[in-house]
């Protein structure tokens, strides 16, 4: 289980220590043969404006294998594949599909809009509505 948070406001210590991390993490990855934690699912995020849009790749999931639930500004993501036996013989299988639960923080005052799966890429949009108050004003300034 992996969890991801994204952000607005960058997170400092994140961004010190994550590639160190990262490094430590493929390491034992080699030495174990397990998956390394941040090798899946890969995402991207878009802004466009004051929206966002989370893309996760997921190549060979459907949509009743996965999830998505939104507890308290938490976006939790769960796939749980259908189990099938499969009796191909594989030289090599390079497509993972384990099992996951990823969550990511979503900016306050934001709403979820759209989820889809089209081409194995499973995209969240997040639409953020700023606050009257909170939005950032020009002031001129006067040459007197």
């Amino acid at each position: 289980m992996s969890f991801k948070k994204f952000s607005i406001i960058p997170d400092i210590s994140e961004c010190i220590f994550n590639n160190r991390f990262n490094k430590i993490d493929k390491l034992f990855s080699k030495l174990t043969g397990d998956i390394p934690l941040n090798s899946f699912p890969i995402y991207n995020i878009q802004k466009n404006g004051n929206n966002l849009k989370l893309m996760i790749s997921l190549p060979g999931w459907k949509k009743n294998e996965l999830e998505i639930n939104l507890i308290n500004k938490q976006l939790n993501i769960i796939g749980n594949k259908i189990k099938k036996e499969n009796k191909k013989n594989f030289i090599y299988k390079g497509i993972i599909k384990n099992n996951f639960n990823i969550n990511y923080s979503i900016p306050q005052n934001s709403k979820i809009t759209n989820a889809k799966l089209k081409n194995g890429i499973l995209s969240i949009n997040i639409e953020q509505k700023i606050q009257e108050n909170k939005k950032v004003k020009k002031i001129q300034i006067n040459k007197k």
